[in-house]
């Protein structure tokens, strides 16, 4: 069963980047605590961080590694294995200021891997969102990555289905806020420099969101027991079902059982929806996450278009000897909020994946997710000012780190301030509609048909 522990927001950026010595030093203190990777983490995707990221790399491998067309084609939700090919990039720059413009360090990492991520609605030619490995290709990176910013695991989206920019952070933050388990992020802006042509091009902002990879199983924050024992899986179109069985991409970390606890729930789940859901899921906590996805609206995620989700058993396996309910304990991991918060007068629950279907169709556990909703809106009404200083803090944070013209937003001549402003109105039209939108009976349905076209508006089922 995962811990409850608060999620700490951030700490004070000096208290662990140390200052630079001079100029173009990164000189870097490495803390005697070996846990401090965590804090520096903390600190790393803090909003009150503006990171700016210099590429180092050939024209020819960065034309080829941005243009690069995923393996199985664009959408194939059934294709097995890498969608993209790793690249090696000469060099990583990373300079880190605080939201005042004040530099606070600059570390570089030779030999850096890099690929080209996203294979459907945010796929892009131009400026991909991408995945980075620091150590793939030069170990030495390791510990010096984790001493600096305590990670060699990095990912950057490229906001390409999110104008806003804000709503991916502002959505991982709302989960945490909820005391779910989800991504630190903030921003980082990119440029390319190609030594065979001595130029270099600024490619835009990114967010800058925590993969889902050891170093966040094993934050404390989440409150996982088993902390990166257990099995996790990518949910991609396919649910507790043979199809999820075959596609959904095991991501580690257990030696054991691989695959073995998705067969064993989805079985149970086979012989009776809800008891099998109740043996194999962390039901209580997928109240609030289910909650949390009417919440933020998020129509692209697991109870909805079941995918955009990770699920992680948190069990420590290693020394399991059977599978059974008491080592099978499934918690869901909150991904890709681009599409989400889209509307102030439309709250629905979703309910065509499984697991959400099942609880559905039971009156106690629909009148649970109601009540998870009513009472989560009220938690967040009373912490609107932290909430509205997390928004603050956001907004300048990209406002200083997007300072040139994006290859897909072009300039950024005051949308972050309007983005910020209407997701504050968003926010509080869900604190006082939300409730009686989805209460009022209309929205409080399963969907008529949940393949097959966008969402059905509110009322319109």
């Amino acid at each position: 069963m995962r811990k409850s522990i608060p999620f700490l927001i951030s700490i004070c950026l000096l208290t662990v980047f140390p200052a630079r010595s001079g100029p173009g030093s990164a000189t870097v203190e490495v803390a005697e605590d070996p846990d401090s990777e965590q804090e520096r983490m903390d600190v790393y995707y803090s909003p009150d961080t503006v990171i700016s990221l210099t590429l180092t790399m050939d024209s020819s491998e960065w034309q080829q590694l941005r243009t690069q067309q995923p393996q199985g084609g664009k959408c194939n939700n059934d294709f097995i294995g890498d969608r993209y090919s790793w690249f090696e990039a000469d060099l990583l720059t990373i300079e880190v200021s605080d939201a005042g413009g004040n530099a606070v360090a600059e570390y570089q990492y030779p030999d850096i891997g890099i690929k080209k991520k996203s294979y459907c609605g945010s796929i892009d030619s131009e400026k991909p969102s991408l995945n980075v490995d620091l150590a793939k290709y030069d170990d030495g990176n390791e510990e010096k990555a984790e001493a600096e910013i305590g990670t060699t695991r990095l990912t950057w989206n490229n906001s390409a289905q999110d104008s806003t920019v804000l709503k991916q952070c502002f959505g991982y933050y709302l989960f945490r806020l909820a005391g779910l388990p989800a991504s630190r992020c903030n921003f980082s802006s990119l440029s390319v420099y190609t030594p065979d042509t001595g130029t270099t091009e600024y490619v835009g902002i990114y967010v800058n969101v925590e993969p889902i990879k050891k170093k966040y199983l094993k934050h404390e924050a989440n409150g996982f027991t088993a902390g990166d024992n257990g099995n996790l899986y990518e949910i991609s179109t396919h649910d507790f079902d043979t199809g999820g069985l075959t596609y959904d991409e095991y991501k580690g970390y257990s030696d054991e059982y691989v695959r073995q606890d998705f067969a064993w729930a989805t079985d149970e789940m086979d012989k009776n929806l809800l008891d099998g859901i109740l043996s194999s899921v962390n039901v209580e906590e997928f109240i609030r996450y289910w909650a949390m996805e009417a919440i933020v609206q998020h129509r692209d995620g697991y109870s909805r278009n079941i995918t955009n989700a990770y699920i992680y058993n948190d069990n420590d396996l290693t020394d399991a000897t059977s599978l059974s309910q008491a080592n099978i304990n499934f918690s869901f991991l909150p991904w890709g909020l681009d599409k989400i918060m889209d509307s102030n007068s439309c709250w629905q629950i979703y309910c065509c994946a499984r697991v959400a279907q099942g609880l559905f169709e039971s009156s106690t556990y629909l009148q649970q997710v109601n009540q998870s909703i009513e009472a989560l809106l009220a938690e967040f009404a009373a912490q609107q000012a932290q909430v509205d200083q997390y928004l603050g803090s956001l907004a300048t944070s990209a406002n200083a780190t997007w300072t040139g013209e994006d290859i897909c937003l072009g300039l950024n001549d005051g949308q972050i301030d309007r983005s910020a402003s209407n997701l504050r109105a968003w926010f509080s039209a869900a604190l006082t509609t939300a409730v009686s939108s989805i209460d009022g009976g209309a929205n409080n349905s399963c969907w008529s048909d949940c393949s097959n076209g966008p969402a059905v508006p509110c009322n319109q089922q």
